[in-house]
């Protein structure tokens, strides 16, 4: 990040993170200062959390276990009967290798467990704001508390929640984008104008 600020010089800078975005954009502010304003289009808290979190307890538990103990070879099969058993589970974990360049589903598995915002929390002092959806198909309802309390030492901190009567319920609000853009914008111009 800090690169790609010093190439244009830019020294008061709003970052914006879609989907696993929010969470990148949020930990590039825990290192970049000249970051002042980070708009988080999606809660992630964390995304390890996220990926199990429409799994059965017993299934996370078993995951878990199986990664801290680096049994690669049971975690790869058990993912492989999933796979086989159910197409977005097959999408998921194929797509997940393919982005983070992993060549199974363990060591994607692996590599989410590092992508987690609590760790770096404290380390986050700038404006955020937090967009959420009602329905979303990926992070519950329940996992938004776990990121707005992790952000304690945050200068302002603005939660909006869109729902199915604004038909913008879905990851990422999909389904209404204008309504989503203008809340966005509107923040932008709240955090930049002294007085407002």
């Amino acid at each position: 990040m800090g690169a790609v600020l010093n190439y244009f010089g830019l020294e008061d800078v709003t970052l914006i993170g879609i989907s696993l975005g929010s969470l990148l954009a949020l930990r590039a502010a825990a290192w970049e200062k000249r970051i002042k304003r980070v708009v988080a289009w999606s809660i992630m808290e964390n995304f390890y959390d996220v990926l199990l979190s429409s799994r059965p307890k017993a299934l996370r538990v078993v995951l878990d276990s199986l990664i801290k103990a680096h049994a690669k070879g049971a975690v790869n099969s058990l993912a492989k009967a999933m796979m086989e058993k159910e197409p977005y589970a097959a999408w998921g974990i194929e797509q997940g290798k393919y982005v983070f360049g992993q060549p199974s589903a363990y060591d994607f598995l692996a590599e989410a467990k590092k992508y987690n915002l609590c760790s770096l929390s404290g380390q986050i002092t700038q404006d955020v704001l937090l967009l959420g959806a009602a329905e979303d198909h990926f992070i519950p309802l329940s996992m938004y508390k776990n990121e707005i309390d992790c952000l304690t030492k945050v200068k302002s901190l603005t939660f909006r929640l869109f729902t199915k009567e604004e038909s913008a319920e879905s990851h990422c609000n999909i389904g209404n984008m204008p309504l989503a853009l203008n809340t966005v914008c509107s923040w932008i111009t709240a955090m930049e104008t002294p007085g407002l």
